[in-house]
């Protein structure tokens, strides 16, 4: 290493005792960083007001606010009503017919057999453009 480059790494270096103050001092001071100004939140806009509005947002159809007449609402009422008599008398009406078919089991598995019987003994159906086609020749 040539001599000046020496003289200038001396130079650099600094002595023991120096460099021991200035690791004691980073020790117990932490550097300074540069941080920026805290942004204080009146700063920023308010976003309702920087926002777009949706087109629906405050367009509510009228229909949706309208109050039903009390004779709208009657009918509403007498045709919910005569809907649950209509469930009621079904459920009655199926309560009855289970009741019947338990009285007579025989029946019920006979009718059973015969349901099956039936759907076995149909062939399978193919659709047939021959026929279709003479039978529309003969209604000409």
């Amino acid at each position: 290493m040539p001599a000046n480059q020496r003289e200038v790494l001396a130079r650099l270096q600094p002595t023991s005792a120096a460099a021991d103050e200035v690791m004691t001092q980073a020790a117990v001071e932490p550097p300074a960083v540069d941080r920026p100004d805290p942004v204080i939140e009146t700063n920023v806009a308010d976003i309702r007001d920087t926002a777009e509005p949706d087109s629906t947002e405050r367009a509510d159809p009228a229909q949706r606010h309208r109050v039903p007449t009390a004779d709208e609402t009657a009918a509403a009422v007498a045709r919910a009503q005569a809907a649950l008599a209509e469930i009621e008398a079904r459920r009655a009406a199926d309560a009855e017919r289970e009741a019947r078919d338990a009285e007579h089991p025989q029946r019920r598995e006979e009718l059973t057999r015969w349901a099956e019987q039936d759907r076995t003994a149909e062939p399978p159906t193919v659709h047939d453009h021959q026929a279709d086609d003479d039978t529309m020749v003969l209604q000409r």
